[in-house]
């Protein structure tokens, strides 16, 4: 025996599904804004697009209770249900471009990763212990300071390390040889570098003539397998830090 279902039945169904979309709309949406959040992402074609995918599902959803009744066609509460429903699209787009206006020069981080990494081959090759001048790795581009954290260091002791707001990840770095080094320029972190070893000064905080470490290699105690030695990184002289 078939079961038909009536008019009012198929648009009870509908605006279940429909309110099932809106609640999968919001609570992906928070996942999305938790991870600009945790990364610090600025504009790009994948956030871009989630934002502007979200946007158009606030207007596909808005479109589907318009079609069913639930708003008035012509009145206020279509527009304040696109309101309600655009608005953390709207709210994420500034967020990224305020991201995107903080976020340290990626030219910069990039040269300062690929001058550590050939430093990294040299102390390998080498077998001793090389010299890391970050004023000089640094180039033509200016900072004011470089601060380092060590492992599991948190977004809180992060910003009242720099004297201004710049990240809100609970966890800065996330484990025993992560350490994270900033390059800052008045109130602005203008450069950014991972290290996966060992800093024997952590947290410190130094100005460009003091920059100069030690590069070293050595055999890890704790190490096995594929990761038998540790990149240690020390202090070159003693200089006065601020």
């Amino acid at each position: 025996m078939k079961v038909r279902l009536s008019i009012r039945g198929w648009r009870i169904i509908a605006l279940l599904a429909l309110a099932a979309g809106i609640l999968f709309y919001y609570r992906s949406y928070f996942f999305f804004d938790v991870y600009i959040d945790i990364t610090r992402a600025g504009p790009g074609p994948f956030s871009v697009g989630a934002v502007l995918l979200s946007f158009g599902a606030a207007v596909a959803l808005t479109w589907g209770l318009l079609y069913l009744g639930c708003l008035k066609r012509h009145g206020w509460t279509a527009l304040l249900m696109l309101a309600v429903l655009a608005a953390p699209p709207v709210y994420t787009g500034a967020k990224l471009l305020a991201n995107g206006a903080t976020a340290p020069d990626p030219g910069f981080s990039l040269a300062l990763h690929e001058a550590f990494t050939a430093l990294h081959r040299e102390a390998v090759a080498e077998g001793t212990t090389v010299t890391v001048d970050f004023r000089k790795m640094s180039g033509d581009r200016p900072w004011e300071r470089m601060l380092i954290f060590g492992p599991y260091s948190s977004g809180e002791q992060v910003n009242k390390a720099l004297g201004f707001q710049w990240t809100q990840e609970d966890f800065f770095t996330s484990h025993e040889r992560d350490y994270r080094i900033l390059f800052v320029q008045g109130d602005r972190v203008v450069g950014e570098l991972g290290f996966d070893g060992l800093i024997r000064s952590s947290p410190s905080k130094y100005k460009p003539g003091e920059a100069v470490f030690e590069l070293t290699n050595k055999p890890d105690p704790y190490g096995a397998g594929d990761h038998p030695t540790i990149f240690e990184l020390s202090p070159a002289r003693t200089g006065e830090t601020s």
